[in-house]
């Protein structure tokens, strides 16, 4: 009997103990964290949650947070502050201290024993802003980074070269920002940390180098015209080489980015019509003007599909028409007034190339008085009455103007440009002249590009040029002056009404030679001095025909001639003794 109490005994101290052994743990760290638990390289096992905290607390400020960031032989010091880094000390100690107190008691007792025999290292707290980040490794990038060269293939005086490539070499920027928040969740921030680097881009090998390049000699001597709506744009041989593939194909990439220089040459934004209407007269005026897109897919397939021909055939030119598409504009000139006006009726062009420049500010003063002018259905216009006075009061210099036989310096020397180029406006849009005068003799502007005859002469009040507007709207008047080019053109706006003219049958007969020059004494040039006032011309008569008609019927013919007497040179010589 005292055998089994004995035994009973040491049965419930065996039982029991354990149990005692774990109260007194639980009660011992009752507040405290448990012992083994660290948080970073900072133990904190052992103490309670405040002083936990205030530890953690006191670390963060006392600490410098800077990287050393090395690669190769290089150092970079990465400062961590400037990322707007943030430690967490509370919620750090809450972490640890809330470790072994789940509401799971196996879980509990696992990793109380887990931490108490082999430690548990939980990681600090803490935040930084990405952004930041990879601003501030911007300037440690700019001395790793290098970009690939690819390996490419020229063409030089008739060869084909390689043009040797390399990778690229790019830090790797997400492995670096994981290693980082290692080490700032480690507490590790003195360490150095070697720079993660990935090398980007891919080079051929020497045999499909070979095999390429025996395809680009198949494309020495050919070419590709790309036909636009106004310009065309040739593909020439060592372009088309550089499109080549080393993979067998060709580098889409590369020609559309040659597809978008040329976009940028060919397309256009449509653009409204713009009209303003003040005291009989337009002020402010543009056509609309339709706008054009490159469909840039369907001209890689075209041209694709050209450049593989030219490897399988001898063909050694091909020509594309560039895929385009046209683009209206939201307001045309017939939304925008009231006039009748839809569209261009007519236009005239001169170029007065060699003039002085009085005469040139003179076409442009003349010309721009023009512009905006509006002439009604059925008036008739005069170019005088239009122009108004012509002086130096009005804003005219003195040029070479033809007066009382001869050539002379006078106020708006040039407006004859002004009337010769409106006249053959006038022609073209078919309307009925009423009155031209040809000049006296011949102007070599009035030549330039231009058959002989196709002038107009004014004088106020008595030479006047005179049309009708024969149209059932009003038309508008606009001018295009270039002082660089030394052109002058007029725009006729209106309501086209299926009206041509035609300007044909040109004829020159009667051609006298200019007479021997003459000399004239001048006292006041020195003696020896010869200057030359009036230029010879030679005389001519001239004529051509003029046809306008509309759905077969002939609305007006007329046979115009000018007869140009020939003017001798006119010089002075100097008397005067010096």
């Amino acid at each position: 009997m005292k055998q089994k109490s004995i035994i009973t005994i040491l049965f419930i101290v065996v039982l029991f103990s354990p149990l005692a052994a774990i109260f007194a743990f639980q009660l011992a760290y009752r507040n405290k964290i448990y012992p083994g638990i660290k948080a970073g390289n900072w133990e904190l096992g052992k103490l309670t949650l405040a002083q936990a905290e205030n530890l953690l607390t006191q670390t963060a400020q006392e600490s410098a947070y800077q990287l050393n960031l090395t690669y190769q032989d290089k150092t970079f010091t990465f400062d961590l502050d400037q990322l707007s880094l943030k430690f967490y000390p509370q919620k750090t100690a809450d972490q640890a201290y809330y470790w072994g107190r789940s509401q799971s008691w196996s879980q509990n007792t696992a990793e109380q024993y887990q931490a108490f025999t082999r430690g548990k290292r939980l990681p600090l707290s803490f935040s930084f802003d990405e952004s930041l980040f990879k601003t501030n490794l911007a300037s440690i990038s700019a001395q790793i980074n290098q970009p690939q060269i690819p390996t490419g293939l020229i063409l030089e005086k008739g060869k084909i070269q390689v043009k040797a490539g390399q990778l690229g070499l790019q830090i790797d920027t997400p492995g670096l920002s994981a290693q980082i928040n290692q080490i700032l969740a480690n507490g590790n921030w003195q360490d150095s940390l070697e720079i993660p680097v990935i090398t980007t881009g891919w080079l051929p090998n020497e045999e499909q180098i070979a095999a390429t390049a025996a395809q680009a000699q198949k494309l020495i001597g050919k070419s590709v015209i790309l036909s636009g709506p106004e310009q065309n744009f040739i593909l020439k041989e060592e372009q088309l080489v550089e499109f080549l593939d080393f993979n067998g194909g060709w580098q889409k990439e590369k020609i559309n980015t040659w597809l978008n220089s040329l976009a940028k040459g060919l397309e256009k934004k449509p653009q409204n019509a713009l009209f303003k209407f003040e005291n009989n007269r337009v002020t402010e005026f543009s056509p609309e003007i339709q706008g054009i897109s490159l469909d840039q897919e369907q001209a890689i397939s075209l041209i694709l599909r050209t450049l593989s021909a030219f490897l399988n055939n001898g063909q050694t030119r091909a020509i594309l028409e560039l895929p385009v598409e046209q683009i209206d504009p939201e307001t045309r000139i017939a939304d925008a007034n009231q006039l009748g006006i839809t569209g261009l009726v007519a236009k005239g062009e001169s170029w007065f190339h060699h003039s002085i420049a009085s005469r040139i500010h003179n076409v442009k003063t003349g010309s721009t008085r023009l512009n905006g002018i509006l002439i009604k259905p059925g008036e008739e216009f005069s170019f005088n009455q239009a122009i108004g006075e012509i002086s130096q009061k009005t804003g005219y210099q003195q040029a070479w103007i033809i007066e009382g036989g001869r050539t002379v310096l006078g106020d708006g020397g040039g407006v004859c440009q002004i009337s010769t180029t409106l006249f053959r406006t006038a022609l073209n849009a078919g309307l009925p002249i009423l009155e031209r005068h040809a000049h006296a003799y011949r102007v070599s502007y009035y030549e330039i590009n231009s058959e002989l005859g196709i002038d107009a002469t004014v004088f106020s009040p008595s030479v006047d040029l005179k049309f009708k507007n024969d149209y059932p709207c009003h038309l508008l008047i606009q001018i295009e002056f270039d002082p660089v080019s030394k052109y002058l053109s007029f725009s006729l706006y209106g309501c086209p009404d299926g009206r041509v003219s035609t300007l044909n049958n040109f004829k020159t007969w009667g051609i006298v030679p200019p007479p021997p020059p003459s000399y004239t004494d001048d006292p006041a040039l020195p003696s020896g001095v010869t200057k030359q006032i009036d230029f010879a011309a030679w005389g001519a008569k001239a004529s051509f025909d003029w046809k306008v008609e509309r759905n077969g019927e002939t609305l007006s013919e007329q046979t115009f001639y000018s007869s140009y007497r020939p003017w001798q040179a006119v010089y002075l010589k100097g008397t005067a003794l010096l």
